[in-house]
């Protein structure tokens, strides 16, 4: 799959920091990423690594599958609790899992819950703030849009 500009743009930067990649529970993040908002903050999780990109999605939102711009969709049943097979958590310690052994992850720092961080860290991957690269992207995209250059889906 071909990854939108702002998704190459943003692997750059990951790069170039040494991040394994990019983790967002944010749903405008999501958005503009993959040009999928989920209906519930904070119950869909977006990671977008060195060469590939995941949504983990509650079972009822199989329309990411659909309309994300992303490599893989997973969905999870929330009815299981943590511990579980097909739970959210259990998905999200697979992913990371996967990731460059010990390589710290970019995030949202204003938007990272804190739960999340702490099996960020179990994980081995330390969570590294970005939220000022984010910004970097946007007013960058938002600048290329004004002269025509980059379209960019908010």
């Amino acid at each position: 799959m071909n990854a939108p500009a702002q998704v190459e743009a943003l692997r750059a930067r990951l790069r170039a920091r040494g991040a394994a990649g990019f983790l967002t529970l944010d749903p405008e993040q999501q958005r503009w990423f993959t040009g999928f908002r989920a209906s519930d903050p904070l119950l869909t999780v977006l990671l977008i690594g060195a060469t590939r990109s995941m949504l983990l999605v509650p079972e009822r939102a199989r329309q990411a599958s659909e309309h994300a711009c992303v490599d893989c969709v997973k969905t999870y049943d929330e009815q299981l609790d943590g511990s579980m097979p097909g739970s959210r958590e259990r998905l999200l310690d697979a992913l990371l899992a996967v990731l460059q052994e010990g390589a710290p992850v970019a995030v949202d720092e204003q938007r990272l819950p804190i739960a999340v961080a702490d099996r960020m860290r179990a994980h081995g991957h330390e969570p590294l703030p970005f939220n000022a690269v984010l910004h970097e992207l946007l007013d960058a995209a938002a600048a290329g849009t004004r002269r025509g250059a980059v379209s960019v889906r908010r």
